[in-house]
């Protein structure tokens, strides 16, 4: 995992802060409360901009390229070990689907409500990763992939505290690479992570997903 861009860090965490602020309780039913992108020509929108010209390394670009897989266990099996595999942990796979599917229902909505074009349709210079051909250009805000991976984090992070910091640092670098990418500006990443901890935050308050989370927390204990 390489470092990013010291404007790309802090241009996702200044927008992360400005969504919770304006969302503290982005419920399931409510994300209609998700605040609007930066504004056309504002200063916010140069930022994000500005954010999209870095070089990357080869390295780093590679993992982005990794990152467009929507696999929790590829995402976080390089600081997991191989212990952390699809095939030996089912009750760990299905709790981690049922987390994907918690925030694809509701991107399905939050993608609607503020249509936004993504970065390589502004710029072919921003693109670094194939994959634009499956993407839908005038749906870059919020990122699917950011809110996926914040999600799979913060739940991985409870049922793993040992590991939590690595996890949610992981969860934020998956949720980048679509900056690297070129598929998404910083502030869809940072809306994303927002949404992404409100959905786990609320998975992990039901009682129903409880017992599902009981259930992986068996099976991941060699990896404590």
């Amino acid at each position: 995992m390489t470092a990013l861009p010291r404007l790309v860090r802090h241009t996702i965490a200044a927008f992360l802060v400005a969504c919770l602020v304006a969302a503290p309780a982005l419920a399931l039913p409510a994300i209609e409360a998700l605040p609007a992108p930066p504004a056309p020509g504002s200063a916010a929108e140069a930022t994000d901009r500005a954010a999209m010209t870095f070089s990357y390394s080869a390295e780093r670009i590679a993992e982005a390229r990794r990152d467009r897989s929507l696999d929790p266990f590829t995402a976080f099996g390089p600081i997991l070990g191989d212990a952390f595999a699809a095939d030996a942990l089912p009750a760990t796979r299905r709790i981690l689907g049922a987390v994907q599917a918690a925030v694809s229902r509701v991107m399905v909505a939050a993608k609607g409500i503020h249509p936004r074009t993504r970065p390589y349709a502004v710029d072919e210079a921003f693109l670094r990763c194939p994959g634009r051909l499956f993407l839908v250009a005038q749906r870059s805000y919020p990122s699917g992939h950011a809110a996926t991976g914040e999600a799979w984090a913060v739940v991985l992070a409870a049922l793993l505290p040992q590991h939590a910091a690595a996890i949610l640092a992981r969860g934020a670098d998956y949720g980048t690479s679509r900056v690297v990418c070129g598929f998404h500006w910083p502030s869809d990443v940072a809306a994303g992570q927002a949404i992404g901890a409100a959905v786990a935050a609320e998975l992990l308050a039901d009682p129903a997903f409880a017992r599902l989370i009981a259930k992986a927390s068996e099976e991941l204990a060699p990896l404590r």
